[in-house]
């Protein structure tokens, strides 16, 4: 169970990082949010601390749950947000 929390914490943390991609949001032709470096290191970091706390409380079985997850959940959302981008564009180049 303290596997799959992590992996849920890590992926929302991540989600939130995918959606104020500066690089990505270009390539998409998006309007940057201006998400500031430090934030994106705060995200990219504090999305680690749960497979740290696995880590410190001897959870080793729950810790390579979260990593395996975490890649897979990190995957998921990258896909998820370019479709999502793609539909903006779509949208967008329509009202053109």
């Amino acid at each position: 169970m303290l596997g799959l929390a992590t992996i849920a914490v890590s992926a929302l943390l991540l989600a939130i990082l995918c959606r104020g991609d500066p690089k990505r949001r270009r390539s998409a032709r998006l309007v940057d949010q201006n998400t500031s470096r430090t934030a994106r290191w705060t995200l990219g970091l504090t999305a680690c601390l749960p497979g740290v706390a696995c880590l410190l409380l001897h959870e080793t079985a729950a810790f390579l749950i979260w990593m395996g997850g975490t890649g897979i959940a990190g995957w998921l959302i990258v896909m998820a947000s370019h479709g999502l981008d793609r539909h903006a564009n779509a949208r967008r180049l329509r009202k053109q």
